[in-house]
């Protein structure tokens, strides 16, 4: 593989793409994901593009939750340690992971059923471009959940004034990433890459979440949530399957509207976290 560079973006190539703020653990990402465009730039050409998308694919939804949702707390987080009440700083993060897990599970199983007919409706690659784009958000998508409690990991340590802890922590995270993409990208070329990414970034959530819960009784007591939501988010996940397998419409509205209807199966079990939101 000749020297690694990153090309201007042009019709067809996304480029760089970053919604992370800035805190001191985030410089590091960049240097990630510019890590895994070198490693990709060695599977030919249109390997890049198809992480790139990939990559924003994902990024969306964990914008619209874990970014937003991280943010919302913080200055609460950042209240509540400054009045010594730890019993509610740990149920504000609590109910936080709860919500994330509830939101983002679910919308990373729809979306990885119904990925297909969306990337070729709007990105309008060839038959292998767009086989290699699905997948890649495939692998992005299982580390939905983990990228967005990260948001909300590393942010309780900043409410506690502590920005070293995240940040050895992404150092960690830094390494894992280089070390899984090399490895698992000669098995599965640039899918692997991305599920180096989801493992790495996954991995740092929970060392932070575990770190945390040593410091906070009941961080990590999600009781059931996890077990009721990927059990609802199958039933959704096969849901939107049948749909666009059995249905005889056009794809891109049936996606749309299967995605809806698979939702809307979702939500009743999905209620209590969802509620949760509001007391947050």
């Amino acid at each position: 593989m000749g020297a690694c560079h990153q090309p201007a973006p042009s019709r067809g190539q996304a480029g760089p793409i970053s919604v992370r703020p800035t805190y001191p653990d985030h410089v590091l990402y960049p240097d990630v994901l510019y890590g895994s465009r070198c490693l990709a730039s060695g599977f030919g050409e249109g390997a890049v593009t198809a992480l790139n998308y990939a990559w924003f694919i994902m990024q969306v939804p964990e914008t619209l939750i874990g970014t937003a949702m991280a943010i919302a707390i913080l200055p609460t987080l950042s209240e509540l340690f400054a009045r010594g009440e730890h019993e509610a700083f740990s149920g504000t993060v609590n109910r936080a992971l709860r919500s994330l897990l509830a939101l983002t599970i679910p919308a990373a199983m729809l979306l990885a059923v119904a990925i297909r007919p969306l990337v070729q409706a709007f990105l309008g690659f060839d038959e292998a471009g767009t086989e290699l784009v699905v997948w890649a958000t495939r692998a992005y998508l299982v580390g939905l959940a983990g990228h967005s409690m990260l948001e909300v990991a590393s942010r309780s340590f900043y409410a506690q004034q502590d920005a070293r802890t995240p940040l050895w922590a992404a150092a960690l995270n830094a390494l894992a990433s280089l070390l899984f993409a090399v490895t698992f990208s000669r098995f599965l070329g640039v899918v692997g890459i991305a599920a180096a990414n989801t493992l790495a970034f996954t991995g740092e959530a929970l060392l932070l979440l575990f770190l945390l819960s040593r410091r906070f009784n009941g961080v990590l007591s999600l009781g059931k949530t996890f077990t009721r939501v990927i059990l609802a988010a199958s039933a959704g996940a096969l849901i939107v399957y049948l749909l666009m397998h059995f249905v005889p419409l056009p794809l891109l509205p049936l996606s749309v509207g299967a995605l809806a209807l698979g939702a809307l199966a979702i939500l009743p079990f999905a209620w209590p976290e969802v509620k949760g939101l509001v007391r947050m």
